[in-house]
């Protein structure tokens, strides 16, 4: 399966990428980033990241979904190729699938609205569609894939506080992405809403969810956020910076992700270390 998806991949960055480059170039761009992408390790070979192609329809397009079958998990991928066989889903797969699609569009509709009403500059030149693609592509790579088509370190507080809580969530169990992951989270939520209207259980797509499994949840969820506080207090007692900087660059860490606003290159080599922990 990671070998077809990548393969896949890698045949239409490659047929996108031969326009501009001659045909080895563009196999080896193609090849390359279409297992970064899936893998969600997040490298580009370009200086820029992927910035120059931000309204790129078929380079973002193919980049993004291939963060989002990396993402996902295999146990999704393969419950889905077999569904038309079995007609079944285990929660787990429609918790991870219903909580990805709810996070990536409501990450993308926030990372619009915050930068076109703070900061607009960031948009500026830009057409109504590529803000919209570019918003979209953001909000799938911040969850634990790292590329980039606007400048981090240029967006609003708003914009990377939601990038923060994006990649502390990450992606789905038996995938390639870090976080605390989307079923933990969906269990946090389903608990949250269980105990608000008052009921005695935790129902989710009317299945139970044992005490265990919401006590897992809780404590994975609360160790991760003791683990980004400690670093990052660890860090600003190292060398005071600007908080957001290095609560993005910490959390960006944790969520194995790779984005920064721009201060990855200035860490001193304690920082370093607490980074690489």
């Amino acid at each position: 399966i990671t070998l077809a998806i990548e393969a896949a991949g890698a045949i239409i960055l490659t047929a996108r990428w031969s326009a501009e480059f001659p045909f080895s170039r563009a196999l080896w761009y193609g090849v390359f980033h279409s297992v970064s992408a899936f893998c969600n390790a997040g490298f580009a070979l370009f200086s820029d990241n992927l910035m120059k192609w931000h309204g790129d329809i078929f380079i973002c397009g193919t980049i993004a979904l291939l963060v989002i079958l990396g993402g996902i998990g295999f146990t999704v991928i393969m419950e889905v190729l077999e569904y038309k066989k079995t007609r079944f889903l285990s929660t787990h797969s429609k918790l991870a699938m219903t909580v990805t699609a709810v996070l990536l569009i409501g990450g993308a509709f926030l990372i619009f609205l915050f930068e076109s009403r703070i900061r607009p500059e960031i948009f500026l030149g830009h057409s109504p569609y590529e803000r919209v693609l570019i918003a979209i592509f953001q909000s799938v790579t911040t969850r634990t894939a790292g590329f980039n088509t606007i400048d981090i370190g240029a967006m609003s507080n708003a914009a990377l506080f939601l990038m923060i809580m994006l990649m502390f969530i990450g992606a789905s169990p038996g995938g390639t992405g870090g976080g605390i992951k989307t079923t933990t989270f969906g269990a946090l939520m389903a608990a949250l809403r269980a105990i608000v209207r008052g009921d005695q259980e935790v129902v989710v797509f009317g299945r139970r969810l044992g005490k265990e499994l919401l006590l897992r949840a809780f404590i994975i969820a609360l160790l991760s956020a003791a683990l980004v506080g400690a670093v990052t207090l660890a860090m600003i007692a190292v060398r005071d910076r600007r908080l957001m900087d290095v609560l993005f660059e910490v959390t960006s860490a944790f969520g194995t992700v790779g984005l920064s606003t721009g201060i990855t290159p200035k860490l001193t080599d304690t920082e370093k270390l607490l980074i690489i922990i």
